[in-house]
């Protein structure tokens, strides 16, 4: 299974926590929770970053509802939950 295909079944169980930090920034652009939720279900890998010390990195690109794109960064944290 893909790293991606991993993240969007995260998703699509619930297994994924957006971060206070994140929150802020969404809020900031105007952007929902289920926007978030959107572009990590409907986007693809536009980075991967490995050095990471928390694991292993990568940046989102998709559609927010409304068209908009969106680039959100993921932290694979564990085979069972997510951050953004």
């Amino acid at each position: 299974m893909t790293p991606l295909t991993r993240i969007k079944l995260a998703v699509r169980e619930g297994r994924y926590e957006v971060t206070d930090h994140a929150k802020l920034e969404a809020e900031t652009d105007g952007l929902t929770p289920l926007d978030v939720r959107h572009a990590l279900l409907e986007g693809t890998v536009a980075r991967k970053y490995t050095r990471d010390p928390r694991g292993t990195r990568y940046k989102i690109y998709g559609p927010a509802r409304d068209g908009r794109m969106v680039l959100l960064s993921r932290v694979l944290r564990n085979s069972m939950k997510f951050e953004c």
